[in-house]
């Protein structure tokens, strides 16, 4: 799927098309089948735009996006398939990207919000090493109504069974907190939340690096925006 006003080097787009790693594309390019526009190219550096018509022996090349957004449902666990027989998301709407793509990382079932679909290995390394410290924030809400004390806590540290973890509370109303997280430990917040007095009730991740949640309804799938494309591109992140 092309992204508006996006450009890329020609032999990053036919890699980004399927056809091969960047120097199996280089390859293709110096053997002069492919086109730009009706035009020949044979310069692997050629920038193509994301209005041009790419063929490769005559035959249009159409690149699929490095990654989509799902808005997972509660009760879907993020695992191909499940051995218990639970709703997975093989069942679901992202079962139509499978195997080109999978899972960055996984939500609790009784979690719902963003969860990316990879293609590229070194994108979900990127996306999910602590080293990268990329963002995730999430909104929660709680049975009790939540204070300064709390922000004070999340964002000072919070010991729980795994270390640890501190976030950025950008939002605290009511029952209701928004935090941001480098970090994405099993049911992290949720243990955090618990040690500050403040169980979870419900748990929606919004955001993952440059990829917002948004309007995207319930159980669909959407490629990265034009924005959050030229994002991910000045974060360096591989395959954009």
């Amino acid at each position: 799927m092309k992204q508006k006003n996006i450009t890329s080097r020609l032999d990053k787009y036919l890699s980004n098309c399927g056809y091969g790693t960047r120097s199996q594309t280089t390859r293709l390019i110096k053997k002069g089948i492919v086109t730009v526009n009706g035009e020949r190219v044979q310069k692997a550096s050629h920038k193509v735009h994301s209005d041009d018509e790419v063929r490769v022996d005559e035959v249009v090349a159409v690149a699929e996006p490095p990654v989509f957004l799902w808005h997972k449902p509660v009760g879907v666990h993020s695992t191909i398939g499940d051995p218990l027989g639970r709703l997975s998301i093989t069942e679901c709407e992202p079962n139509a990207l499978l195997p080109r793509y999978h899972p960055v990382g996984r939500l609790d079932a009784d979690t719902s919000g963003l969860l990316l679909f990879s293609k590229l290995g070194a994108l979900t390394q990127r996306l999910l090493h602590p080293k990268h410290e990329i963002p995730r924030r999430y909104c929660a809400t709680s049975v009790l109504s939540f204070t300064d004390v709390q922000r004070a806590a999340i964002e000072s540290g919070v010991e729980t069974s795994l270390g640890v973890f501190s976030g950025r509370v950008t939002r605290l109303e009511g029952k209701t907190v928004e935090l941001i997280v480098t970090e994405g430990k099993h049911r992290m917040v949720r243990r955090m939340l618990a040690n500050v007095q403040r169980p979870v009730e419900t748990l929606t991740r919004l955001e993952y690096g440059p990829f917002s949640l948004g309007e995207l309804p319930l159980g669909e799938l959407r490629p990265p925006t034009d924005t959050e494309w030229m994002v991910a591109q000045t974060m360096g992140l591989p395959g954009f």
